[in-house]
């Protein structure tokens, strides 16, 4: 059995140029053809994200992570986990952030009553409305 997102082909060079991806600001740090999977933001001062499983990874100096009923100093180089049930939450510092895609962000559209159009391709969302065409997160489509 193989997982589908294991490519174990080889990648010419444009292909690995691809997925590199220099971001001396704030943003995203993953080539458009990872977004499909999880977002892996870098923050410069202060960052708010939606509650949501996430990872903090401090880089340079020490950052703030603040939520509804707390705040923690973070120091560099440490990693810090965040459960859903935290809520909304701050980052002020340098950090990198890692989380996978919202239900929205995974089917556009399958969430929404009007069934909006997926926001990179334009397309109108696949299968009927409520359904999903990709596994729930954190389980993975295996073949034999």
């Amino acid at each position: 059995m193989a997982l589908d997102a294991v490519d174990t082909g080889g990648r010419s060079s444009d292909e690995i140029d691809a997925l590199i991806r220099r971001t001396p600001g704030p943003g995203s740090v993953l080539p458009p053809s990872a977004l499909d999977y999880f977002r892996l933001d870098r923050t410069s001062g202060l960052a708010t994200f939606d509650a949501g499983f996430s990872v903090v990874i401090t880089l340079d100096g020490t950052a703030t992570l603040s939520t509804d009923r707390s705040e923690q100093r973070l120091e560099p180089g440490s990693t810090t986990l965040i459960p859903h049930a935290a809520g909304r939450f701050e980052v002020t510092g340098e950090c990198l952030i890692a989380r996978p895609l919202s239900p929205d962000e995974r089917c556009p559209g399958v969430h929404d009553a009007s069934r909006a159009p997926n926001r990179r391709t334009g397309s109108p969302p696949a299968g009927r409305p409520g359904s999903c065409p990709l596994p729930p997160v954190g389980q993975a489509r295996l073949r034999a």
